[in-house]
């Protein structure tokens, strides 16, 4: 694993150095939503029985139920990091599964003018698709999951996330940073996207979480 992250950083100071499309990151909802995270939340790491506690809560009941156990996890430091990378232009779209708020806390360093944060189920697919496609600002980051201060959660009992068939209209810039397929290595990869450009897959999924993009379902973990 070691001589793999070496090697994935060696390629992206080379990608940014040849004026190459970074690659587009997906962070895997296990930063977050931990075993240790589900049991505190209802008792259980079954995601079924976290699903069924946390759609039913308000943004206030939520971040009660959560605080604690995300404190605990201590996801700062590393999402400060993160957000140098994104600065410094080795990632320009960030797709995360996560719930918290330590990216967005730590993408507070950056100008404002340089990112956005658009959450899927406060924001619209249309305006997630849009926003997408625009050159500006640089930096786009996509809550696939929501968040945990909105009111509704796009969560699914099965533990998976689709994403919207608009997303995929091969017209729009999305297709750029969705793969048709992967190759999985045990927590970080490099995925061949449908309009040649390439993601970055860190932090596994939940208990069989899956992501669709219109091909078959694969493993996010």
């Amino acid at each position: 694993m070691e001589a793999e992250i070496t090697q994935l950083a060696k390629m992206m100071r080379a990608r940014r150095a040849a004026g190459v499309a970074p690659y587009t990151l997906l962070l895997g909802s296990s930063l977050s939503l931990t075993p240790a995270v589900r049991r505190a939340v209802c008792d259980s790491e079954d995601w079924e029985a976290f699903w069924e506690t946390v759609i039913c809560t308000s943004p206030e009941e939520r971040r009660a139920l959560m605080h604690e156990p995300l404190s605990q996890l201590d996801l700062q430091a590393g999402c400060d990091a993160l957000a140098q990378l994104v600065g410094a232009g080795y990632f320009s779209v960030v797709l995360t599964l996560n719930l918290d708020d330590a990216l967005d806390n730590a993408l507070k360093t950056l100008p404002a003018s340089e990112y956005r944060i658009l959450v899927h189920g406060l924001v619209t697919s249309l305006e997630i698709v849009a926003a997408l496609d625009r050159p500006t600002p640089r930096i786009k980051v996509v809550k696939l999951r929501g968040d945990v201060n909105t009111y509704k959660l796009p969560l699914t009992p099965e533990a998976t996330f689709v994403f919207p068939p608009i997303w995929r209209k091969p017209s729009r810039g999305i297709c750029a940073t969705i793969p048709s397929s992967w190759a999985i290595c045990p927590s970080t990869t490099t995925c061949s996207g449908v309009s040649g450009r390439e993601m970055v897959h860190c932090g596994s999924s939940q208990r069989r979480g899956t992501v669709s993009w219109g091909g078959p379902n694969v493993s996010a973990r």
